[in-house]
């Protein structure tokens, strides 16, 4: 039997006492450990026996690009070359976790902020969400739709980790 523990969403108070040795406790995790805000060290080797979380050497990689976005590979050259022109803006980036416990609300001292600002010396990106002007569709219900339709236009998709956003 397998039991999918998501962490950030558990009650670490309430977990089984026992594990059986023929049962799969999976540690699920999309965010890096500090957004997650709880002390995993002590539950992970003792409790845990498979892991599904953003790292490469995870027993499962929960690759957030690909769940969410899942792009097409080209079988060739042409196609990739097709794709590109299509494309017609630069750099985008969906910035939803630009509060951290240090900066109570959005300010420009927000690491990401920084960054921004200053590749906007060089050249203009569009910004999504909490930390930019721009909204997918703030009342559509389905925004990942709405947001995939938005990144299948630009050339290039910015990330920022959310454990690193904070102030410089």
């Amino acid at each position: 039997m397998i039991f999918s523990f998501h962490v950030r969403d558990m009650q670490w108070d309430k977990l089984p006492a026992y594990r059986h040795s023929q049962q799969y406790y999976v540690f699920h995790l999309s965010e890096s450990p500090p957004p997650t805000g709880t002390s995993l060290v002590s539950w992970v080797p003792s409790f845990f026996n498979l892991t599904f979380i953003y790292r490469l050497d995870s027993d499962i990689v929960a690759d957030m690009y690909f769940q969410h976005y899942k792009p097409p590979m080209w079988a060739d050259w042409s196609s990739f070359e097709e794709a590109w022109r299509v494309k017609t803006k630069l750099p985008v980036v969906f910035v939803s976790k630009c509060i951290t416990p240090s900066t109570p609300s959005i300010t420009s001292n927000c690491t990401t902020n920084l960054v921004l600002e200053k590749l906007r010396e060089y050249i203009a990106i569009d910004v999504y969400e909490k930390c930019g002007p721009l909204k997918c569709n703030p009342t559509s219900h389905k925004k990942k739709t709405a947001c995939n339709g938005l990144v299948s236009t630009y050339k290039f998709f910015l990330a920022f980790e959310n454990s690193v956003v904070g102030i410089m």
